[in-house]
């Protein structure tokens, strides 16, 4: 089996079978992505616009999503249900992609969460975080 070197694994060569990156291969589960594109696939899938692409609003919430370090703490944060229904909701246009729209949403603690890396990209505007909470 050839040996290449994965992209976002560089200077360390393992035995893979190439498919989108160069994949780690493990003889118990076959052939996997490694976590950086087991991400970019999950993102793909659930900002999807009804396109079969990314919708373009969130390339920036992606770009800083792929940058970050330790993409397997992103995978776990993504098994979150009310996390795929809000991120979903919001790639249709489901639910509107303001402060208000994010604010009608529950539950609260995941929206919060949900509302920083949106800021921080640039997707929503920035806001006094504290005011929606006092609300609530």
């Amino acid at each position: 089996m050839p040996v290449f070197a994965c992209q976002h694994l560089p200077g360390k060569a393992r035995r893979t079978i190439f498919f989108q990156c160069a994949a780690v291969w493990s003889r118990f589960s076959g052939m996997a992505l490694c976590e950086s594109c087991t991400l970019a696939d999950a993102l793909a899938h659930l900002l999807d616009d009804g396109s079969g692409r990314v919708a373009p609003e969130f390339l920036p919430l992606v770009k800083i999503l792929l940058e970050m370090d330790r993409p397997k703490s992103r995978l776990i944060w993504l098994r979150n249900p009310n996390l795929v229904r809000l991120l979903q909701g919001l790639a249709t246009g489901n639910i509107p992609l303001t402060p208000d729209g994010l604010h009608q949403e529950t539950p609260w603690p995941t929206v919060t969460h949900l509302r920083d890396p949106l800021m921080d990209s640039g997707v929503l505007p920035r806001a006094d975080r504290p005011f929606p909470l006092y609300q609530r």
